[in-house]
């Protein structure tokens, strides 16, 4: 008897490849139709899938993964997510290396150790670069070594490049906009920090605030680089204050939230000016109780983690690939909801096991 693939089921519910591996896998964010037509071509070609022999059919992967060290509530979070997903398939055979590098410029680091990855005989790799990266030397070295990349945080410009996951940043943007649209009077002007336009994420992020913003007359102030530098935030929003009387608010699009928030509170101007934050450094929720921070955006960093192994793991057991863009919706947290994080009322949907 024929053995039955998934692209016969396919064929027979008339859906994509893509659209079985997610049923198959447990994904619910399909059509009720197309689970319906899988599920009942399922039942027609007697369809049965053995976890076991699955693994036992692929070799051992290892995985080489490779994030900043230059901002640790960001990568910390997003580490945790990978060394989760890894764990949970070890069973399926799959293990992990992990590595660091310093910081937006560290190029040579970023070369050595994705180097000694191949020398290592990785299967695949998951590389968070933290801006647009563009090195030909080791671009050509990853595809002679086929060698599929999934890239988090920048996107990067090569074929070897499998998979690209990242918070939505237009959305972010957009939604950051929205929540200053119900603060600022006419009148009122609002800033954004980023960490460097050179960080396309960040880049994007503000473009899209800007937009927003100008779409509602809202009086912009400028975008401003921190290069993630708590130290440069603080300066930064101390000179910006000193210069702009009419600033009512701060869009902080990347870390250093809690550096700006006490050079607000320095400067005594701590009842006029608001900050918009991005995720949730344990010393901000004090500036949350407090009303200076009316609302964070939540990357799921974590979850970014976790989507980036079994994206690659699909690929290398299963040959499967459903997105090579994968954008996950920010989380808009007010206050109630912040402070019920901090006092463990609700669950953290990015830890959850």
């Amino acid at each position: 008897m024929k053995k039955v693939t998934i692209r016969d089921i396919a064929r027979e519910a008339n859906v994509s490849v893509g659209t079985v591996s997610k049923y198959l896998n447990g994904r619910t964010d399909m059509r009720e139709d197309n689970r319906k037509a899988i599920s009942e071509a399922i039942e027609r070609l007697d369809y049965t899938v053995n976890m076991v022999a699955r693994t036992l059919a692929h070799k051992p992967i290892k995985i080489g993964v490779l994030l900043s060290s230059a901002f640790d509530e960001y990568f910390n979070p997003m580490e945790e997510g990978i060394r989760s997903a890894v764990d949970s398939l070890v069973d399926h055979k799959v293990s992990a290396v992990y590595g660091r590098y310093a910081g937006y410029y560290d190029d040579q680091k970023i070369i050595d150790t994705l180097e000694s990855y191949i020398r290592q005989d990785v299967n695949g790799i998951i590389l968070a670069p933290s801006r647009y990266y563009n090195s030909k030397q080791l671009i050509a070295r990853l595809e002679q070594a086929r060698i599929p990349v999934v890239l988090m945080v920048s996107d990067a410009d090569c074929g070897c490049r499998l998979a690209h996951v990242g918070i939505d940043a237009r959305l972010s943007g957009a939604v950051a906009a929205d929540l200053a649209a119900f603060v600022l009077k006419e009148n009122e002007a609002t800033a954004v920090f980023v960490g460097g336009n050179e960080v396309a994420e960040h880049k994007i992020k503000a473009e899209s605030y800007c937009l927003n913003c100008r779409e509602r007359k809202i009086t912009l102030a400028g975008v401003y680089e921190t290069q993630d530098d708590p130290k440069a935030a603080y300066q930064l929003t101390e000179d910006l204050l000193r210069r702009r009387p009419d600033l009512r608010l701060i869009y902080v699009a990347t870390g250093n939230s809690v550096a700006v928030c006490q050079a607000i509170y320095s400067s005594g101007r701590q009842d006029q000016v608001k900050v918009i934050a991005t995720d949730i450094p344990r010393d901000l929720y004090s500036y949350v109780e407090s009303g200076m921070v009316i609302g964070v955006l939540g990357q799921h960093l974590h979850t970014q983690g976790e989507v980036a192994v079994k994206t690659l793991y699909n690929y290398l057991a299963e040959g499967t690939l459903t997105r090579d863009e994968i954008k996950i919706a920010p989380e808009l947290m007010l206050r109630s909801a912040i402070l019920s994080k901090r006092d463990g009322r609700t669950y953290d949907t990015d830890n959850i096991e």
